[in-house]
């Protein structure tokens, strides 16, 4: 079992990772239609 301070520690570190991940993916998903539509 991992203690629950790593765990902490860990999620404090993936939550702000997954947020960027979601955002570039928005963002490249719009650039993409952009581009296809224009």
């Amino acid at each position: 079992m991992a203690h629950p301070a790593s765990i902490s520690c860990l999620r404090a570190f993936i939550i702000p990772l997954s947020f960027l991940f979601v955002y570039f993916f928005v963002y490249f998903i719009h650039k993409f239609l952009h581009t296809k539509l224009i």
